[in-house]
C-alpha cells in the first residue's frame, strides 16, 4: 500500500470517528436536557446530600 492510500484511509477512520462523537455529543446534550428540565427535582437530593455538591454541578452544567 503507498502512502496515499495509507492517508486517505486514515482521514477516513478519523472522520468516520468524529461524526460517531458528534452524534454522541447530540445524545449527551438530550441526556444533559432531560437532566436540566429536571434538576430542580435532583438538585434537591444533592442538597440534601451535599450543599457544596449541588451548587458545583449546577454551576458545571449551567441549569438554571
Amino acid at each position: 500500500m503507498n502512502l496515499a492510500v495509507k492517508k486517505t484511509l486514515k482521514s477516513i477512520v478519523l472522520v468516520k470517528s468524529v461524526m460517531k462523537l458528534l452524534n454522541n455529543l447530540k445524545l449527551f446534550k438530550r441526556v444533559f436536557g432531560i437532566i436540566c428540565m429536571n434538576w430542580m427535582k435532583i438538585n434537591k437530593w444533592f442538597y440534601i446530600y451535599d450543599q457544596q455538591l449541588g451548587m458545583n454541578i449546577s454551576k458545571n452544567l449551567n441549569c438554571k
